[in-house]
């Protein structure tokens, strides 16, 4: 395959209304037009918006304007009008470039995949990136096979010591946290009323239809966990309804199929943690372990695109399971849960160390009453209160930057436990859950507008003690 048809091929992934006219046609040769800015060569940049004045200054106003009355436009206030943070959020994107995967082969080695020399973990979108063999590129199916966002499979198996680069074009979502979740809404596991059950649905969050099926977990249990970097959605620990298995499945989310062993969490027999990410830790906290029969503090963090066995991060300030975790870029939120009273704890997600007390919730709840969240704002909806003595209907929501209590948010179609939620940035969809009995209906809330929920679809079957995330379609 020619070098020009797979920079066409790479362009034809790239979100052209994100992107403006990079990789696009310039003239009747069939050149590409000019990259605006980026590096090519190297490591992502991003674009300095604070030296916009050095790109647009006064002279060049001044001589463009067409209008402003006899005083002309005062071009000095121009950065009171575009400022720097205008220019972040109109920017195609937060970095650009190239992102690059090095690895020194060993003798016949074929796979390439996890962290590179440089300590970098692969991800990529299929038909995305171009690969090069000792500097050579090499073209797709005849020479490698790339298509599960993970590794790069050579069709020969390499010489010791030779040179295996992977380039991506590498373009993030405005947004700083974007990368913690995304348009498809996936829920694992869970209770169906008679048995526990394996299945994984998914749906479009922006689209009003019903679920369908992505695959199946290793194991059918219920009250499990989960989290995701929007690329993989992970699953950990559960009950069978004899046992509590130690596992941690995963998922490649833009990917149909049955999800893949990832490692144990640090604690056997266990179940009901709650699961939380800044897109490169995946941190799980709270649970119930039996033996000895009670709740637990311990919190274990993995690093999501690398498999294994979590590794100790810390302590909750209080023993308990069934929490309902929160969490952006930056902060994790565990609210709530069995055998506490109504504390919401944080931890920063990318230090380990023992949580800190954030607030209080509005009564105490337990029962996995599930977290939701945007950049900003944390959601918990439904669960079962001690203080009602039954299952509640109550959302309510924390600023995650600003430890304080919570506040009333709205309320549910109905009292419901053992529900989840996904989000997508703008919407938290509520899952499943356990009414009178088990139901699958989808609700759905505007993060940042206070309000009850609304019914938005399906899930594929009526299911409660589930485990919710998304991730990115593609």
């Amino acid at each position: 395959m020619s070098i020009i048809r797979q920079l066409a091929r790479v362009a034809n992934r790239i979100d052209s209304a994100s992107t403006g006219t990079f990789l696009s046609k310039g003239d009747s040769t069939g050149d590409f037009t000019t990259v605006n800015y980026t590096d090519l060569s190297g490591r992502p940049t991003t674009l300095d918006s604070a030296a916009l004045t050095t790109i647009v200054d006064s002279a060049y106003i001044q001589a463009r304007q067409t209008g402003g009355g006899a005083a002309g436009l005062d071009s000095a206030a121009i950065t009171a009008l575009v400022d720097s943070n205008y220019v972040v959020a109109r920017s195609p994107a937060a970095s650009s470039g190239f992102a690059n995967y090095e690895y020194t082969a060993t003798a016949g080695q074929t796979t390439f995949q996890d962290s590179d020399i440089n300590g970098n973990v692969m991800s990529y979108t299929a038909d995305g990136i171009f690969v090069f063999y000792n500097g050579v590129l090499i073209a797709p199916t005849t020479d490698y096979e790339a298509t599960d966002g993970s590794s790069v499979v050579l069709t020969t198996g390499a010489d010791s010591g030779s040179h295996v680069a992977i380039s991506k074009w590498n373009i993030a979502s405005a947004g700083a946290s974007s990368a913690i979740y995304g348009d498809r809404g996936i829920i694992g596991g869970g209770y169906n009323g008679s048995n526990r059950i394996n299945n994984i649905d998914y749906w479009d969050m922006t689209t009003s239809s019903n679920a369908s099926d992505f695959g199946d977990l290793n194991v059918s249990v219920s009250q499990l966990g989960a989290t995701s970097d929007a690329i993989r959605g992970l699953f950990a620990s559960g009950y069978d309804g004899t046992n509590r298995p130690n596992f941690i499945d995963y998922i490649t989310i833009a990917s149909l199929g049955n999800a893949t062993d990832f490692g144990d969490l640090s604690t056997t027999n266990s179940m009901a943690t709650g699961g939380v990410s800044d897109a490169t830790y995946g941190v799980f906290g709270g649970r119930y372990i039996q033996p000895p029969g009670a709740a637990d503090d311990t919190i274990d963090y993995v690093t999501i695109q690398t498999t294994g066995d979590a590794s100790d991060f810390g302590n909750l300030t209080e023993a308990r399971f069934r929490v309902a975790p929160i969490s952006n870029s930056t902060y994790g939120l565990f609210a709530g849960g069995l055998f506490s009273t109504k504390p919401i704890d944080y931890i920063t997600i990318a230090t380990p160390g023992n949580a800190s007390d954030f607030g209080d919730l509005l009564y105490p709840k337990q029962s996995m009453s599930s977290g939701g969240f945007d950049d900003t704002r944390g959601i918990i909806a439904g669960g079962y209160s001690s203080h009602s003595g039954g299952s509640v209907n109550i959302i309510e929501y924390v600023t995650i930057a600003t430890p304080s209590n919570s506040t009333d948010f709205g309320d549910l179609l109905n009292s419901n436990q053992f529900c989840a939620c996904t989000s997508n940035g703008t919407y938290v969809h509520i899952c499943g859950g356990r009414e009178t009995s088990e139901v699958n209906t989808i609700q759905q809330i505007t993060v940042q507008t206070t309000g009850n929920s609304s019914d938005f679809a399906d899930l594929t079957a009526a299911k409660s003690e589930i485990a919710g995330c998304s991730g990115s379609p593609s």
